[in-house]
């Protein structure tokens, strides 16, 4: 037979109670930390809100219990947040990497711009004569010989590389944006 006392409520107690009633509470008191509690609420406008806090002008519709997390939940949600962690990390470093392509793109075009408008200056101011390129005078027109001419070639080339270059720096800014 078990000993047993009779405490002041006036039920028996046994030796073994104390350590089942602790049991008991140790019980209860890991499923509320691990549990977590959402409650219901109607909003006035009747869509159904879930919240760990009671909203302003919400109905409370009821309580939800929410199991805890086995382990295996929790090493998945584990690794699943380092893999954000990890992705989130490397989208950064791609936009870094995209800021400074843009921006080096953007510098191409600029200096490729400046390159077509000097070239552009150029060819106008050496569309006059320089000393030694004139041969005569025909009437009221020169003669001029044929280093003129190439110089001329040589700045309408100018041009035309430079309107290239602006294109392929423009083409590949449009692309990067």
């Amino acid at each position: 037979m078990l000993p047993h006392r009779v405490c002041r409520e006036g039920l028996a107690m046994t030796d073994r109670t104390p350590r089942l009633l602790l049991s008991i509470l140790l019980v209860c008191i890991s499923a509320h930390v691990d549990a977590t509690t959402i409650y219901r609420y109607k909003m006035p406008d009747g869509s159904t809100l879930y919240s760990q806090t009671a909203p302003r002008g919400g109905k409370q519709a009821g309580i939800v219990r929410v199991p805890p997390m086995s382990r295996a939940e929790t090493e998945a949600q584990g690794v699943a947040k380092r893999k954000l962690e990890q992705d989130m990390a490397r989208a950064d470093r791609l936009a870094v990497l995209r800021s400074i392509s843009l921006a080096a793109a953007y510098n191409d075009v600029c200096r490729a711009s400046q390159r077509m408008q000097t070239a552009r200056y150029a060819y106008m101011h050496g569309l006059v004569p320089g000393p030694g390129e004139r041969q005569g005078t025909v009437g009221r027109f020169n003669r001029l010989n044929e280093a003129y001419w190439e110089r001329i070639r040589d700045l309408q080339q100018e041009i035309d590389l430079s309107e290239l270059d602006l294109d392929r720096a423009r083409t590949e800014y449009e692309r990067l944006k």
